[in-house]
């Protein structure tokens, strides 16, 4: 009996999105509705966190929209009930927010999880969750490449408020048998990122500066390079569409999703031009084969 692609098994399911006005969950919005999925999105719409009904304007009319929080403990309770997937997106993302006032990332990020997975525990425990987080969760890498299981140093509120939530999932998973998937994100950016202001998505904030026709302000001597580590791969026989930082549409998360290219022309565009510097220019050939290593185990 054939098994069914990632496509049959999304299509005619019921699936909520948390944050799902914002970046993330908006383009994951519109993937799952053209994949034949019924879509939820919960959105709080805070200010300045990139929610806006804009994001979903090609498949407004296919889409269920609840003005909610994910900390409103009735909503989250009615919400959840009979969904088949739920993608945890909501919360506060703003690092430099959090330097200032810790508040509510301990209140968003974390009793906001909390909440969404005792309401999945009590009313929908056969549901499968997941959870995008950070990468600033490592904090300062000690070794590149930085693996799976990289030390966990995070160095910030956000960043420890993200990674909490995600020992929560964790938690549930294996004390409550709420499946989830957990994911760490790096410096995503693409088509539907916010570009009001500067303080998180930096990449779209320096193209919203380019078509503004102003100045980009870069800190430091601009002696940081990057590494031709993609440029390196291909000459030891590996193409991969890995960039850092990673569009979303190119992520190795999302390709499950069906993104290819073309999709997304304009930010393809911008990102094989601001991305096709190096990044790590101390990278060796040890590190190199190394990595070549641990991809040619996943294509087998």
């Amino acid at each position: 009996m054939r098994k069914k692609g990632y496509t049959e098994q999304l299509r005619d399911k019921d699936i909520l999105i948390t944050g799902g006005l914002g970046f993330i969950g908006s383009n994951l919005a519109i993937r799952l509705v053209n994949l034949g999925a019924r879509v939820t999105l919960l959105d709080a719409m805070i200010e300045d966190h990139g929610g806006n009904l804009f994001n979903i304007e090609p498949v407004k009319e296919k889409v269920r929209v609840n003005f909610s929080d994910v900390r409103d403990e009735s909503s989250v309770k009615y919400l959840v009930r009979n969904r088949d997937y739920i993608f945890h997106l909501a919360g506060q993302n703003d690092h430099v927010l959090s330097l200032s006032n810790p508040f509510p990332d301990i209140d968003i990020n974390i009793k906001g999880t909390a909440i969404l997975l005792e309401a999945c525990r009590r009313y929908n425990p056969g549901v499968r969750l997941i959870f995008s987080g950070t990468r600033g969760e490592y904090g300062p890498s000690v070794k590149l490449p930085v693996s799976e299981d990289a030390p966990i140093n995070p160095k910030g509120i956000y960043e420890l408020s993200s990674l909490t939530a995600q020992k929560l999932f964790k938690i549930y998973h294996d004390n409550h048998s709420v499946r989830s998937v957990t994911l760490r994100l790096t410096n995503i950016f693409g088509e539907r990122g916010q570009m009001m202001h500067s303080r998180f998505g930096v990449a779209n904030w320096f193209i919203r500066l380019a078509i503004d026709n102003e100045t980009i302000k870069v800190f430091g001597d601009g002696s940081l390079k990057r590494d031709d580590l993609q440029k390196r791969l291909k000459l030891k026989g590996i193409h991969t569409l890995i960039h850092y930082p990673s569009p979303i549409h190119y992520q190795e998360a999302y390709k499950w999703l069906g993104y290819n290219r073309g999709d997304f022309p304009e930010s393809e565009r911008l990102s094989s031009e601001i991305l096709s510097l190096p990044l790590y220019p101390e990278i060796d050939e040890e590190r190199i084969s190394h990595i070549c290593s641990i991809i040619r185990k996943v294509e087998h």
